[in-house]
């Protein structure tokens, strides 16, 4: 995997010449916030040629300790082995009634007093057509009826 893509530098959080002092990068001592985005090509480029120079790890390594904002692009498959995901649970399992074990994100905001949980398994094609027409549109027994029969709903059953 290409290190490009496995580090994403939030720039403009950064001062800019003191990143480039840290990749090696020489003249960039006048750029400043104020004028990043004068020749930003430029400095795209000459920041991407010193990233190659060292492994994702070692730039992290080198970046964080000088409080330079910084992070892991991961692929698909790796993002579930990071230690902040796995400590968040921000990818859980659960039972569903139907499918069996499924895979979900996990509640992203934690209370200490009230955490967070999945109460009930995302609904089935069609579950809750017939309470939410009752309910939310006011149509009664036979206008649903008429709607299933027409095929202009569905309610999760075979219709043939």
């Amino acid at each position: 995997m290409p290190l490009l893509a496995l580090i994403a530098l939030f720039l403009v959080m950064n001062p800019i010449n003191k990143l480039a002092r840290l990749l090696g990068v020489e003249g960039m001592d006048h750029i400043s916030g104020q004028n990043v985005m004068e020749d930003a090509d430029a400095i795209r480029d000459k920041l991407a040629e010193a990233f190659l120079h060292k492994t994702a790890a070692e730039w992290l390594e080198i970046l964080l300790v000088e409080d330079i904002w910084c992070a892991p692009v991961y692929e698909f498959a790796d993002i579930e082995k990071d230690p902040q995901v796995l400590e968040n649970e921000m990818i859980i399992s659960y039972e569903h009634p139907k499918v069996g074990t499924v895979r979900a994100v996990g509640t992203p905001v934690k209370f200490q007093g009230t955490p967070g949980e999945i109460r009930r398994p995302a609904p089935l094609l069609g579950q809750h057509t017939i309470e939410i027409l009752h309910e939310f549109a006011g149509y009664n027994d036979q206008e649903i009826k008429n709607l299933l029969a027409s095929h202009v709903v569905f309610n999760g059953e075979s219709h043939g």
